[in-house]
């Protein structure tokens, strides 16, 4: 069985897996994702953003297994506070 969804980013969430689990229940399953990605960017461009983001007074900062904690707790739909993560530089 072969299937091909085309989604927008906000309907890739739990509901959604669910679904596939569903569908192929009790099957072997290869995900392959694939991203449109109209405005590429260059390395370059890259490093400058980064360069630029490092430069922000506010960053959030997750050690160990917070982050995928987190996200796991997004996937399920859950409200997440990130204040706790929260750091300023200044």
């Amino acid at each position: 069985m072969e299937a091909t969804y085309h989604l927008d980013e906000s309907e890739f969430d739990y509901n959604f897996f669910k679904s596939l689990k569903a569908t192929f229940k009790g099957k072997k399953l290869t995900l392959s994702l694939k991203g449109d990605s109209p405005n590429k960017m260059s390395q370059e461009e890259y490093v400058q953003m980064v360069l630029e983001r490092k430069k922000q007074p506010i960053s959030y900062v997750f050690e160990g297994n917070e982050f995928n904690e987190i996200a796991e707790k997004l996937l399920q739909g859950h409200e997440i506070d990130v204040k706790p993560f929260r750091r300023t530089t200044l």
